[in-house]
């Protein structure tokens, strides 16, 4: 009886034993996922093969984190292991990437604003910026309002919009705003170009600012001056101009005020000299 006893004991041992080692190990190798791999550390906690287990499932956390296609996931392998270069460089690759096709997928502004906040060397920048630009348009669009044209034709380039505009703005939509006139012209002596920028002050106080250029076969010249005034409703009232730069002149000295008629077309969106039309180009904020 003794013997048998003592026989039973050492058979249950030699089972155990083959199911916390060698047996249990290669079962666990051969499937080759993350759960048989824990389970078999958790029934194992002494293994010699720890050190090769823990290799394997940080392979197997990685194969996943980089097949998910989330940052989400990534960033959760990173807090996994946090000492490893090389996972490192490579979630910094992934990362741009995938947070760019997220964005793209949701298509918001708030969304490709964190991208630009997250990302601010990625290529993908500047097309974040055209798709938020797009976003507010159609919202602009449908909304229709003078007001929030205005705020939008602030932040983009008007000559990408204004064709698609069939509002036409007054003096007192550009309260508030610095507002770009140009003028173009090939003449006999040359190239003629002349920029405008008046900034339309609350209380009807105008002030502004223009630079000309004129380039041709023999001749070049370069001016800029500026302009101050007040405007209402009806258009702009004793506005006077002065030349304070030509590049022809050494030492140039300011020329004295003088008047400037200028006429605003609400039709054209232009505003008209004795002489010329200049063509409204720009609206932006009044820097400060």
């Amino acid at each position: 009886m003794k013997i048998l006893l003592v026989t039973t004991v050492l058979f249950l041992g030699f089972l155990i034993s083959s199911c916390t080692t060698g047996k249990n190990w290669n079962e666990t190798k051969i499937e080759n996922t993350l759960d048989t791999y824990e389970e078999f550390l958790f029934n194992n906690p002494e293994t010699e093969h720890k050190d090769s287990v823990l290799l394997l499932i940080r392979e197997l956390d990685w194969q996943f984190a980089k097949t998910s296609n989330k940052v989400a996931i990534l960033d959760s392998f990173l807090l996994k292991y946090p000492e490893n270069k090389e996972y490192k460089d490579s979630v910094s690759v992934l990362k741009p990437m995938l947070a760019w096709e997220e964005a793209v997928e949701e298509n918001t502004v708030d969304i490709y604003r964190k991208f630009m906040d997250d990302y601010p060397e990625s290529q993908n920048c500047d097309g974040a910026k055209r798709k938020i630009e797009k976003i507010k348009w159609e919202e602009v669009k449908k909304i229709n309002k003078k007001e929030d044209y205005i705020e939008f034709l602030a932040d983009v380039s008007l000559k990408n919009y204004i064709d698609s505009i069939d509002i036409k703005f007054e003096f007192k939509d550009f309260v508030g705003y610095a507002v770009s006139f140009d003028f173009k012209e090939k003449t006999k002596g040359g190239d003629v170009y002349i920029r405008m920028i008046f900034n339309f002050k609350p209380g009807g106080k105008l002030i502004g600012v223009f630079k000309g250029d004129q380039e041709g076969e023999n001749y070049s010249a370069g001016w800029s001056g500026e302009f101050k005034g007040m405007y209402d409703e009806s258009g702009i009232r004793n506005l006077t101009k002065r030349i304070t730069d030509f590049s022809d002149v050494t030492d140039f000295e300011p020329e004295p005020w003088t008047k400037e008629y200028l006429k605003y077309s609400k039709d054209k969106q232009a505003l008209y000299s004795k002489e010329r039309s200049y063509k409204l180009v720009e609206i932006d904020r009044i820097k400060k």
